[in-house]
């Protein structure tokens, strides 16, 4: 058995709705490059994006696919998600189903609705993917993801920060730091 420390920057609400957030991070992933974070409201967290990413959030009226490959659905035996691959193939996985998801109560009338996979997105090519969820066989919604590489299936040794001014509500700001183990930005600080 192992343990890890995790910690844990809430921004005052279970969910976030409704707010806008972005940074640069300069001289990332290499020398001379630059990476900018949007706020995605269904992954709740920053995400790499390019002046020509999709923008907004795919629903379906009972449930949701969102950004990394989890959402929710009220009632499923298997949750399945399928990713087109590097080929340009598809690959069907079958998600965990029936985490806690507090926000799904009064529409579900129970909580045990989420669902998630985990998925490594260094391995497609860099560009759009259609990404599709599937509950019990039937489609439940799909979603286009734009896929930033940053040029290795797993990137290592590299730092990158930035910081969200404004952000979640004005006059407040985040810190956003690269995480290696995660292959993401996530927040370390609230000012």
């Amino acid at each position: 058995m192992g343990r890890a420390t995790v910690t844990v920057t809430t921004l005052g609400a279970e969910f976030l709705r409704d707010v806008v957030g972005e940074c640069e991070v300069t001289d990332f992933p290499g020398t001379g490059e630059r990476v900018l974070l949007e706020w995605q409201q269904t992954s709740q967290n920053f995400v790499i994006v390019g002046e020509d990413a999709p923008r907004g959030d795919n629903a379906a009226q009972t449930g949701a696919l969102v950004g990394v490959l989890s959402g929710w659905v009220c009632a499923a035996d298997t949750v399945e998600i399928e990713i087109e691959t590097e080929q340009g193939e598809v690959e069907r996985q079958v998600a965990a189903y029936g985490t806690e998801r507090l926000d799904t109560l009064e529409t579900c009338g129970d909580a045990d609705n989420g669902f998630g996979l985990l998925f490594n997105w260094n391995r497609l090519r860099d560009g759009e993917h259609m990404v599709t969820a599937f509950v019990d066989g039937v489609e439940l919604g799909r979603a286009t993801v734009r896929v930033t590489t940053l040029g290795a299936e797993f990137l290592r040794g590299v730092v990158g920060e930035c910081v969200a001014e404004d952000f979640p509500r004005l006059g407040q700001t985040v810190t956003l730091e690269w995480q290696q183990n995660s292959q993401n930005f996530v927040i370390t600080d609230v000012q």
